[in-house]
């Protein structure tokens, strides 16, 4: 494993030849050992639960992680960007009592509702893990403020020991209960827990690095920075809904317009070929969003040629998701074990060019919160969500194969990707023109 590492460190410090190779190297060594466990534990658990299981699993992770943007309010992502320590643990502060408050309160009444709105689809088979949400929602969330502090500090080696850990204990968990007799509870509890100990590890590791900043915790000041961020934290909290939307409501979709068999492949091929993605857009995305921060603060003029840079970089790699979605419907039934799961190779073959669009274009999405134009990003993906609704909606109405679903969805997605594109590089320039 310490092998790979090293290789994978000296693969991004080729490619980026810079500082922010060496953080990316470090946070995708960490995702890396999540992928390995992620993988190991898939290859078990596609060999006890048929696609549909996944297919529910996937649509609790759906409901978990709209939740936890009403647990946040995404203040989380002013964290990074906060113009001082003092306010950024204060907004971290605030997080926390929101989280808190959130998942005690209000995670099973909405939860509940959810699943009474779908009751004559699939999606009601979720009733019987509605009180495992709360945990997934304050677990979720902890971790994604933690990670923020971290993307602000440049804490990215404890990032990666984080997800190091984590990962051990996703497949240990998951892959032991499902032996055990456990089904779809399995899935959950892993991920509740490898969640709860990511948190749990980079929050020792603030506490120890950061313990003068501690000291300017404050109910008043937490309050007072909230106030100060609420303008912008309305747009993004409508923008993360729909972005979850984007991400994750497909299984879904599947789930209540087909059935969770289809959304279950749907569930596995997304998982495998969007693994390059995971690894390396993951770690660009949190390293991106700290370095054009501090350009933006101290290096304005320079911002077109620090997002370009990436963006090249990313271009570069792309190739690696395309070759893993052509070769999906030649492998997967040998490596999964059944003929029920070879259908999502013939998926992710269809997700070429979804995922080589999100691939190169998602990890510079930070480029709006830099720029504080999450309005224009909200818009994009609104336009988004509707072409992703309306993609499922209408082949069910007009009883079309959910393949032909699935192929509209990829194309309509790296449309949208390649508009967001273009706007960010509008919206650089203007911001640059601002400053001569």
């Amino acid at each position: 494993m310490v092998k790979i590492f090293d290789k994978l460190k000296k693969f991004f410090l080729f490619q980026f030849q810079d500082r922010a190779g060496r953080d990316i190297s470090l946070v995708a060594s960490g995702v890396l050992a999540e992928l390995i466990a992620n993988g190991l534990t898939y290859l078990i658990l596609t060999r006890i639960y048929p696609p549909g299981g996944f297919g529910v699993f996937a649509s609790f992770v759906f409901f978990g992680t709209l939740l936890f943007v009403l647990s946040t309010l995404r203040y989380d992502w002013f964290i990074p960007s906060a113009k001082t320590d003092s306010e950024a643990i204060n907004i971290l502060f605030f997080c926390v009592l929101l989280i808190v408050f959130v998942s005690a309160f209000l995670v099973v009444p909405i939860f509940n509702l959810s699943i009474q709105i779908f009751k004559n689809s699939e999606i009601a088979n979720l009733r019987e893990y509605k009180w495992f949400s709360p945990f997934y929602v304050f677990s979720f969330s902890l971790y994604q403020v933690a990670i923020a502090w971290a993307t602000r500090k440049k804490y990215f080696l404890d990032i990666a020991k984080a997800k190091f850990f984590q990962s051990i204990s996703l497949f240990a968990i998951s892959c032991g209960l499902a032996i055990f007799g456990f089904g779809i509870e399995a899935l959950i509890l892993g991920n509740i827990f490898s969640l709860f100990l990511g948190s749990l590890i980079l929050t020792l590791s603030y506490i120890k690095k950061d313990r003068e900043v501690l000291k300017d915790l404050s109910l008043r000041y937490a309050v007072f920075c909230a106030k100060k961020y609420f303008r912008l934290s309305i747009p993004s909290v409508g923008q993360s809904f729909i972005s979850v939307f984007i991400f994750q409501a497909v299984p879904f979709l599947l789930t209540a317009y087909f059935n969770s068999a289809v959304a279950g492949n749907y569930f596995l091929a997304d998982k495998i070929i969007n693994l390059p993605t995971i690894i390396v857009g993951q770690a660009t995305f949190q390293v991106f969003w700290s370095e054009a921060s501090f350009t933006k603060n101290q290096k304005p003029k320079e911002l077109m040629s620090l997002f370009m840079n990436f963006f090249r970089k990313l271009l570069r790699l792309s190739w690696i998701p395309v070759v893993i979605g052509i070769l999906g419907p030649f492998t997967f039934e040998f490596i999964f074990g059944s003929k029920e799961w070879g259908r999502a190779g013939g998926i992710a073959f269809l997700l070429i060019p979804a995922v080589f669009s999100h691939f190169c274009i998602f990890p510079l999405f930070p480029i709006f919160i830099v720029l504080e134009k999450q309005h224009l990003l909200f818009l994009l993906d609104t336009l988004r969500m509707i072409f992703i609704f309306l993609c499922f909606y209408a082949p069910h109405k007009l009883n079309l194969e959910p393949g032909l679903a699935i192929l509209f969805y990829s194309f309509a997605t790296a449309f949208i990707y390649s508009l967001i594109f273009l706007v960010s590089i509008f919206e650089i320039k203007k911001k640059i023109k601002s400053f001569s």
